[in-house]
């Protein structure tokens, strides 16, 4: 009897030891500067010397980016969005009106979507499907053409044009041009 009541003493300070340690610890804190503004400012500097790191994710292009219709057949839909579809693709996807398919008739992520990524000259459109998990690729070269004016403004950077020629078909090339939003 005195064996159990002298372990449950014991077990009983190194709890209370244990607490006593922690709220010690827990209980310093940096301090603090409060600045004419009400800013709080931090004396103890701890990012002193710290690096500068890169995005986990680049951003999509941005002269890829908005919705496009073909030249010869202004119709033909593409809308590039800044959306991350990982492993350094973005979501897309296209639709043809004159076929009686329409924007809203496409299913989120499904038929008619796809994910992009830009490397260089090259675009890699992976189209999904609603009935099988496995992407079909269309590889394009693509050239991008800057519009002179734009209400007769020159713009900085702004393409109003994109040439897509497709790499294993090199017959294939289509002109699409941005929809005004």
């Amino acid at each position: 009897m005195k064996k159990n009541i002298i372990i449950s003493l014991i077990c009983v300070a190194v709890l209370v030891v244990g607490v006593i340690i922690y709220l010690f610890l827990c209980s310093k804190e940096k301090p603090i500067d409060t600045t004419e503004e009400g800013e709080v400012e931090v004396i103890n500097n701890e990012t002193a010397g710290a690096q500068e790191y890169e995005f986990a994710v680049k951003p999509a292009d941005l002269y890829i980016v908005g919705l496009w219709h073909e030249a010869a057949n202004p119709l033909w839909y593409k809308a590039f969005y800044d959306d991350y579809a990982g492993d350094g693709y973005f979501w897309g996807k296209e639709w043809q009106e004159n076929d009686s398919i329409f924007e809203e008739d496409l299913p989120y992520h499904g038929n008619g979507w796809f994910r992009w990524r830009r490397e260089d000259d090259k675009l890699i459109e992976m189209h999904v499907m609603t009935m099988s998990k496995v992407p079909i690729a269309k590889r394009w070269t693509i050239k991008a053409l800057q519009c002179d004016t734009i209400n007769g403004k020159t713009p900085n950077q702004f393409v109003d044009s994109l040439i897509f020629t497709e790499i294993e078909f090199s017959k294939n090339c289509f002109r699409f041009s941005r929809v005004a939003e």
